[in-house]
């Protein structure tokens, strides 16, 4: 091939990527105009959660069509703020809400230590978790608290 189909060839191919990366960076996340702010805090049993993360699923039976799931970790004091897609916040729109509160995995010195114990009830960590949440532009304070039953 002579030197000016090789750069052709490159030029194709470093136009084919870009568009790609372009396409996929304007798919990421709904503009943060969308985005309204959610935070709260976890309890279970009376107390603060004090480890694990809150995913928000979008709820279609309630008309909430986003491909988003806003996700959040909770703190030690059990607060969790959610983020979609890196940016601080959440569509608007009625979610169902998943838990997920684990033990620490301990090291086994190699050994496969098994799967962790889920420190809530594990409907809660499931698609037949009872919470729900509507996220609003003025969200009312506590709107986004979650209190999980010990049983």
């Amino acid at each position: 091939m002579g030197d000016s189909t090789t750069k052709s060839v490159c030029f194709f191919a470093r136009l084919c990527c870009l568009t790609f990366v372009a396409s996929l960076l304007g798919c990421s996340a709904p503009p943060s105009e969308l985005l309204h702010p959610v935070s709260g805090h976890v309890t279970h049993a009376g107390k603060p959660l004090a480890t694990g993360t809150v995913s928000f699923r979008p709820d279609g039976a309630k008309g909430n069509k986003s491909p988003h799931h806003p996700t959040g970790s909770i703190g030690a004091e059990g607060k969790y703020t959610l983020f979609t897609a890196g940016k601080p916040g959440a569509p608007p729109g009625w979610y169902q809400v998943v838990v997920y509160a684990h033990e620490p995995a301990l090291d086994s010195g190699g050994a496969h230590p098994g799967l962790p114990k889920s420190l809530i009830p594990t409907r809660y960590s499931t698609t037949e978790s009872p919470l729900f949440r509507e996220v609003l532009e003025n969200g009312a304070p506590g709107a986004y608290a979650l209190s999980l039953e010990a049983k």
